[in-house]
């Protein structure tokens, strides 16, 4: 009965039967899909791949990013390249304490992360996906988005538990005027 704008997606633990109905159900109602795919999603990558085109953002880490272009970890401009190539309108690959990269197109915003006094890293990755996602709704800049995300993760880690931290928009509004 409810009626989204946005699917955002996170690890289903393998389970691509369901993803498969996920991404029916968006395109039918024209719902965009942000997909955060668990390790069992990365690790069956060519069944993976065959959704990305119908999916608007894809967020992974550097190392799940590896995986999908089967690059080695050390090789950042060939990961991107072929990031690229996969099929999402965004993509957004983070690399923890590095900060993040997005990409649209041939457009790449590269962006440090937030500095943090880190207590646990424990929904860091969640932090910045929900951010990231929350941002390309609410904002029509694509590094406002990266930035809400690396601000949500920075946020995360400054408590204990992966909620913790999570941003409202009184406090979201706060942390983006540091940046």
């Amino acid at each position: 009965k409810l009626e989204p704008d946005w699917f955002y997606v996170s690890s289903l633990g393998g389970d691509l039967n369901l993803l498969t109905k996920i991404i029916r159900t968006a395109q039918l109602k024209k719902i965009k899909v942000a997909l955060n795919p668990g390790s069992r999603e990365i690790s069956s990558e060519e069944k993976l791949k065959a959704f990305l085109p119908y999916v608007e953002v894809l967020i992974v880490n550097r190392q799940e990013a590896a995986k999908l272009t089967k690059h080695e970890f050390k090789n950042k401009e060939e990961i991107l390249t072929d990031l690229r190539k996969l099929g999402p309108r965004i993509t957004a690959m983070t690399e923890g304490r590095k900060g993040a990269t997005l990409l649209e197109g041939r457009k790449v915003i590269s962006l440090p992360a937030v500095p943090a006094k880190t207590v646990e890293e424990t929904g860091a990755g969640d932090g910045f996906g929900c951010g990231l996602v929350a941002g390309l709704i609410k904002f029509t800049s694509l590094e406002k988005a990266l930035k809400l995300g690396l601000a949500n993760g920075a946020s995360v880690v400054e408590h204990f538990g992966p909620k913790a931290g999570l941003l409202f928009e009184p406090e979201m509004e706060i942390w983006l005027k540091k940046l």
